[in-house]
């Protein structure tokens, strides 16, 4: 079956490498000059500089987990960074991030106020 994926991100190649290895033929369409999609990054100035975003890649299943980094060496293609990221919020100072696993850090009418609104986003509001 000849098959197009759009997009050269994570999802992408990984999605043309499983129906190409199940005997398809899979052309992949990437508008960018290099694949990477979201994850991709620079270094400028010897500094790591996330272009987008989606910078870390997170799953709490251990199969995917094995699958993606068995296709790296880690310790030549990867740069380790610290990270130290947080956010200031009316009047809140080193609020960690991301925000939503730290609303415990919140006073209890702000949590209330986020919960809504991510309640109305979930249902289709704005």
């Amino acid at each position: 079956m000849n098959i197009a994926v759009i997009g050269a991100g994570m999802s992408g190649l990984a999605i043309a490498n499983m129906l190409k290895d199940a005997g398809n033929d899979v052309i992949v369409f990437e508008k960018d000059s290099r694949p990477g999609g979201m994850m991709k990054c620079d270094i400028i100035k010897g500094c790591l500089f996330h272009r987008t975003g989606g910078h870390v890649f997170n799953t709490k299943r251990e199969d995917v987990l094995e699958w993606f980094w068995k296709h790296f060496n880690v310790e030549k293609e990867f740069i380790k960074a610290s990270r130290n990221s947080s956010v200031v919020f009316e009047g809140m100072d080193n609020v960690p991030y991301p925000i939503e696993n730290h609303m415990y850090c919140f006073e209890d009418h702000i949590q209330k106020k986020f919960i809504a609104d991510l309640l109305k986003i979930a249902r289709g509001g704005r």
